[in-house]
C-alpha cells in the first residue's frame, strides 16, 4: 500500500542527516508524517518521474480504488476516526510517453449519470470504470462522500 509506506517513519542519516535549526549541525533523526485533518476533496499524486532533467518514468501499475477510499487508519486524531470519512474517485489525469515527452489525458466522472470519460484533446468518449484504473495515472482526484 502506496500510502502506508509513505507514512512509515523515515530514518535520516548519512547525507540525509537533519540539520538542526539552533545548532546549525547535522544530526540522525526519524521522520514521521502523520495524517490529522482531511480534506473535502483530496489530490493524489503518484510520482511517475524519478530524477531532474527528463530523468526516467516509472511506469508500474499502482492500483487504486475507484470508489470507498477509507482513510481511517492512517488519522492519529481521534475526533476522526469516529465520523468517519470515505472518498471516490472523480478523476484522473493520465499521462502517457516519457519523462522528457508525453502527452496527458483526463478521465473524468459525470456524477449525475455517474458515467466516466475520457478527455482527449478535442476527442471525448465514454469509458468503463475499469478502464479508469492503469498504469498511465497521473494525478488522483477523490472527493469525501456526503
Amino acid at each position: 500500500d502506496c500510502l502506508e509506506a509513505f507514512l512509515q517513519p523515515e530514518q535520516l542519516t548519512g547525507a540525509c542527516q537533519w540539520l538542526c535549526p539552533a545548532c546549525d549541525s547535522r544530526r540522525d533523526a526519524t521522520k514521521q508524517l502523520d495524517v490529522w485533518r482531511l480534506p473535502p476533496c483530496l489530490l493524489v499524486h503518484l510520482k511517475r518521474f524519478r530524477g531532474y532533467d527528463g530523468g526516467k518514468k516509472i511506469s508500474s501499475l499502482v492500483k487504486f480504488p475507484v470508489a470507498g477510499l477509507d482513510l481511517d487508519r492512517f488519522c492519529r486524531n481521534q475526533a476522526l476516526k469516529s465520523n468517519r470519512r470515505v472518498y471516490n474517485l472523480y478523476g484522473v489525469c493520465n499521462h502517457y510517453g516519457r519523462a522528457d515527452c508525453g502527452h496527458y489525458t483526463a478521465a473524468c466522472l459525470n456524477a449525475p449519470t455517474n458515467q466516466w470519460h475520457c478527455f482527449d484533446d478535442d476527442q471525448v468518449s465514454k469509458i468503463e470504470p475499469d478502464n479508469v484504473v492503469s498504469a498511465a495515472a497521473y494525478i488522483l482526484f477523490y472527493r469525501q462522500q456526503s
